[in-house]
């Protein structure tokens, strides 16, 4: 089972979500999901990155 990633939640890589379109107006267990076009950080790759996919019926 896959679980929805949220505003803070770590990435493999040892980034973060840094920002969720959906704060302010929706949560799961108090945190903001992330969304398509939302940002995380990697600090392999030196910078803010947007998630560019997700499951098909989360738009």
């Amino acid at each position: 089972m896959s679980y929805p990633v949220c505003l803070g939640d770590a990435t493999s890589s040892g980034g973060r979500v840094v920002s969720c379109q959906l704060a302010g107006t929706h949560t799961l267990n108090g945190k903001p999901p992330a969304v398509l076009g939302d940002k995380a950080t990697c600090p392999l790759h030196a910078g803010e990155f947007a998630f560019i996919e997700g499951h098909p019926s989360r738009k």
